[in-house]
């Protein structure tokens, strides 16, 4: 075990009535178990510990552990928790973690399909994707891959894109995980007439310096929030209401 996980890392100050002491881990798995292990609300009032419900947290303090953990990668977690009393109203808790062997990837099946599984942008993001074969399982890194995909997907004008296919196989046994991840891309959508309504003292051709669209341009929400902000800039308006309406 390294130098730096001998330290028990405190998730309390010092002065509070109930310290936990974290040990064995470092890095974003501490802070995601520091805050799996935040005491409950009420469990101390006007300084003093209620010892029932202290006990009863204790108790439950493994399995906050594991599901903290797992996100990592780590599916094997050895918890052990001491409760020591420091004096009438104090108290440490003592947590020392065994993470154990951690699940890694084995197989990643990504893929992007339907009329948009050209787009470059899309390509790139694929290729780039975070989690490859014998990296250890991060579901926050999966997470945040397959929400950018899907996300420049509709910036892209592709306004169904979804996974018919979204799973991660993992076998706890082998410590091994399969990804297969599909984007289905789905039809792109274009921007078609434009109205401009409620302004009747602009004429149009002023009120479309305005518009950071044009007709027969790909659909993009970033376009259509930019125009927002124009509008809102320009200081003319009272109100600015844009409606996008899909035509199937």
């Amino acid at each position: 075990m390294a130098d730096e996980l001998l330290k028990p890392e405190p998730l309390l100050d010092a002065e509070d009535p109930v310290q936990i002491l974290v040990l064995g881990i470092k890095g974003e798995e501490l802070k995601n178990v520091q805050a799996a292990l935040r005491l409950p609300t009420g469990l101390v009032r006007d300084g003093k510990v209620d010892r029932q419900w202290l006990e009863r947290f204790k108790n439950q303090i493994p399995e906050k552990v594991r599901l903290a953990l797992e996100p990592f990668g780590y599916y094997h977690v050895k918890t052990e928790v001491n409760l020591e009393r420091v004096d009438e109203e104090k108290y440490k808790i003592h947590v020392e973690i065994e993470p154990g062997k951690p699940v890694r990837v084995t197989s990643v099946n990504v893929s992007i399909k339907g009329p948009g599984a050209e787009e470059k942008t899309l390509k790139r993001l694929l290729q780039a994707f975070p989690l490859k074969k014998g990296d250890v399982l991060h579901h926050q890194k999966y997470e945040e891959a397959k929400g950018t995909l899907r996300t420049e997907a509709l910036n892209l004008g592709y306004l169904d894109a979804d996974y018919p296919i979204h799973r991660i196989r993992v076998s706890q046994s082998e410590y091994s995980a399969e990804i297969e991840l599909t984007l289905e891309t789905g039809p792109r959508y274009y921007f078609g007439e434009i109205l401009l309504e409620g302004a009747p003292e602009y004429p149009k051709r002023f009120l479309m310096r305005y518009v950071a669209f044009q007709f027969g341009e790909a659909f993009s929400y970033l376009k259509i929030f930019q125009t927002q902000i124009n509008l809102n800039n320009s200081d003319r308006f009272s109100e600015v209401i844009l409606l996008a309406e899909r035509e199937v």
